[in-house]
Parts: C-alpha cells; structure tokens; sequence
C-alpha cells in the first residue's frame, strides 16, 4: 500500500472517530474537544492534499 493510500485511510479513521466524538459531546461543534480533534484532522487532510498535489508536477 502506498503512502497516499495510507493517509487515506488515517483520514477516514479520524473522520470516524470525530463523528462519534460529536455524538458523545451531544452534537456540540463548539466543545474544546471536537474543536481540537477537529483541527488536528484539517491539519491531515491539507498535509495529504500538498502530497498529492506535490507527486502530480
């Protein structure tokens, strides 16, 4: 499996484990904790867009 696919995959993880963490807080976007978990998993996703983007040129 490549690096890319990977990510992928660590992304999908992540995105899971926020929508159960919304669940749990209630649906409350504005809970540190979501919010936290939420940044970190922006910050994967746009690491993993600037790969992709870097292995086309």
């Amino acid at each position: 499996m490549g690096d890319l696919e990977e990510k992928e995959l660590e992304i999908e993880a992540m995105r899971l484990k926020l929508h159960r963490l919304v669940l749990t807080k209630k649906g409350n976007l504005a809970d540190p904790e979501v919010a936290e978990y939420s940044a970190h998993l922006d910050k994967k996703i746009v690491d993993y867009e600037r790969e992709k983007r870097a292995g086309r040129r």
